[in-house]
């Protein structure tokens, strides 16, 4: 008794301070946790919609070399050599999960598909990739660009085959891009939903108790 005693007096002396501070206290570090997560979720998303990004430039990037040359006596990129590119593109895993590769004549349609084709083959690149002309003008150089395909959100990036011989573009909708982030924040959500719960329980039963 005589060694708490001391203490126990200094802390009911504190008690009107601290009751006066751990709320405050208690929602400062859940806000302080909830800003860390939030700039700690929004990095990792901006890298995953860089590295998709950079994936599709690459596979262009080589099915425009693997296609340099192999066009026919029509000018128009060999169907053999297109289909062979996209195979040993897709056996190299320059492909992300739900991406489509596509290689196009001089026309813009397309005569060679990898991936999920969707009734892709035989259509128009431009009528394909809508609202987005930048990829046609400007081709490798306007780099990986967010589009619109059939309603749905996708990345897409397209280059021009040397000697005019057609073009080669790959896309990935931007749902599969972000499914494992997406799982991510959910747990996060959970968690953080979780933590400020039973930190407010504890709130709420040390002012119970201290009534």
């Amino acid at each position: 008794r005589i060694l708490a005693e001391p203490a126990y007096q200094r802390l009911l002396a504190l008690e009107p301070v601290l009751r006066r501070i751990i709320p405050g206290l208690t929602i400062f570090f859940l806000l302080v946790v909830a800003a860390a997560r939030v700039m700690s979720l929004t990095t990792a998303r901006d890298e995953i919609e860089t590295s998709a990004a950079l994936t599709l430039n690459l596979a262009t990037a080589q099915l425009a070399s693997e296609l340099s040359g192999t066009n026919t006596s029509k000018g128009s990129v060999d169907l053999v050599a297109a289909d062979a590119a996209l195979q040993l593109a897709d056996s190299l895993g320059s492909t992300q999960a739900e991406s489509v590769l596509m290689v196009a004549d001089p026309a813009l349609k397309v005569i060679a598909v990898r991936g999920r084709t969707g009734g892709l083959l035989g259509k128009n690149l431009e009528a394909i990739i809508t609202d987005n002309q930048p990829l046609f003008l400007f081709g490798a150089k306007a780099g990986t660009m967010p589009v619109t395909i059939n309603g749905t959100p996708h990345l897409a990036a397209l280059r021009f085959i040397a000697g005019s011989a057609g073009a080669v573009a790959a896309i990935q909708s931007t749902d599969a891009i972000f499914a494992d982030w997406r799982k991510t924040v959910s747990l996060n959500v959970t968690l953080f939903v979780l933590t400020s719960g039973l930190l407010l329980v504890v709130l709420y039963a040390y002012f119970s108790q201290s009534i």
